[in-house]
C-alpha cells in the first residue's frame, strides 16, 4: 500500500468519525445539511458518509430525512462500558458521591481539545446541570471545560491555553489568554 492511501484511509475514518460526533451532540436528530455544516464537509461527502454507516449500522435515516446514531454504536458502547473496570469504579464514585451529597455529579475527561462528559449521576437537589453525556465543553465555556482544565498539571494546563483559540458563546466568556489565565490562577 502506498503512502497516499494511508492517509487517505486516516482521513476518511476521521470524517466520518466527526460526522458521528456531530450526531451525537445533537440532542435530537440532524438533517443532512446541518450534519455538512457542523463537520465542515460538503454535503456530497456527508451524504456518501452517512450512507456507509446507516449500512453498517452505526446511524439511522428517520422519517423526514433526518438522522440519529444507530443502535449498533449502544451495544458497543456497553461493550466498552462492561469491561472497563476502572469505568466501573468512576461510576460507583459518582453515583455515591452523588447519594451523599444529593448533587449531581459529572464525570469529563480532556479529549485533547474539550472536555467531554463520559458520565453523570443526578442528584436529588434539582439545579439546572444540562450537561449530557458524550456532550463537549470548551474549556473556556461554562464550569465543565474549566473544572477539567483545572486537573491538569500547571504547565499542561498553560501550554494548552497558549495554543488554543477561543469562541465567544456570551458576552461574559472569557476569550483571551490572559483572561483565561487570571482564571486559572
Amino acid at each position: 500500500m502506498r503512502e497516499t492511501d494511508i492517509s487517505y484511509n486516516i482521513r476518511a475514518i476521521g470524517r466520518a468519525i466527526d460526522v458521528i460526533n456531530v450526531i451525537a451532540q445533537s440532542s435530537e436528530p440532524l438533517k443532512l445539511i446541518e450534519i455538512s455544516a457542523r463537520s465542515n464537509l460538503n454535503k456530497t461527502t456527508t451524504l456518501r458518509i452517512l450512507a456507509n454507516l446507516q449500512q453498517a449500522g452505526w446511524v439511522y435515516r428517520l422519517e423526514g430525512d433526518v438522522y440519529s446514531l444507530g443502535f449498533k454504536l449502544l451495544a458497543i458502547s456497553q461493550n466498552v462500558a462492561s469491561s472497563l473496570s476502572s469505568y466501573k469504579a468512576v461510576r460507583d464514585a459518582i453515583v455515591r458521591v452523588s447519594r451523599d451529597t444529593h448533587e449531581t455529579v459529572l464525570f469529563s475527561i480532556w479529549d485533547g481539545e474539550n472536555a467531554v462528559c463520559i458520565d453523570k449521576a443526578t442528584g436529588t437537589f434539582y439545579i439546572g446541570i444540562i450537561q449530557q453525556i458524550n456532550e463537549v465543553t470548551p474549556i473556556n465555556a461554562g464550569a465543565t471545560g474549566f473544572a477539567t482544565l483545572m486537573t491538569m498539571e500547571e504547565k499542561d494546563a498553560r501550554k494548552i491555553l497558549q495554543t488554543s483559540s477561543f469562541r465567544s458563546y456570551t458576552l461574559k466568556t472569557p476569550v483571551t489568554v490572559e483572561s483565561l489565565y487570571n482564571k486559572y490562577d
